[in-house]
């Protein structure tokens, strides 16, 4: 019934059959094993991949790094080929000195106003349900060394408030088509990849 099933989701996403041979080796990985257990299949350029409770099926990604780099002007910054751009909204705003984008960095925190507690960014993902491979492309906003904004989903008060005209908040907007596409199943029923710091607030 298992490999049915995976087989008719499969085809309802239109991708290549699955041999039956990786099926029974992928559902065998699965069976009796705790759900941080690694388990993972891929085939033609695909792959599906456990994380908790969830299977995520995606494209296989390249190694993600997302680039290190300073912002100075206004509009977007490009973050290369693994993490793609990420822009205010509005784009006639210079960002401030300081401004620097890249990876997470280790021992750095995040907090959302002045008075909440700082958390780890690892804490941050783990709370958005963020696989653990997907991480490491996810841009990182730093504002004098300090994060101010995870993707474009968790941002801190300091960012919105600082980028601000009086009459609304300054948000950003992260685009990049391979994370934008990267899908996680429950259950066998198809939705998109929306938990992660680009749809969970902080």
């Amino acid at each position: 019934m298992r490999s049915l099933v995976l087989r008719e989701w499969l085809r309802r996403n239109e991708l290549p059959a699955l041999p039956e041979s990786r099926i029974n080796e992928f559902l065998q990985q699965l069976v009796g094993a705790e759900s941080g257990r690694h388990a993972e299949v891929r085939w033609s350029g695909w792959t599906i991949r456990r994380y908790r409770d969830d299977l995520w099926l995606h494209p296989c990604l390249p190694e993600l790094a997302c680039r290190s780099t300073q912002w100075h002007n206004a509009g977007r910054v490009n973050l290369g080929a693994a993490s793609g751009t990420l822009s205010l909204t509005d784009r006639n705003i210079e960002p401030p000195s300081g401004w620097a984008v890249g990876p997470r960095r280790g021992g750095a925190r995040f907090r959302s106003t002045a008075d909440a507690p700082s958390r780890s960014l690892k804490f941050c993902f783990q709370a958005c349900g963020v696989p653990p491979w997907l991480r490491e492309g996810v841009p990182v906003l730093y504002w004098d060394d300090e994060p101010v904004a995870i993707g474009d989903g968790i941002v801190a008060e300091r960012l919105r408030r600082g980028t601000a005209r009086p009459d609304r908040r300054q948000r950003l907007h992260h685009c990049h088509a391979m994370l934008t596409e990267a899908t996680a199943e429950r259950a066998g029923v198809r939705r998109p990849r929306r938990r992660s710091p680009a749809s969970c607030t902080s």
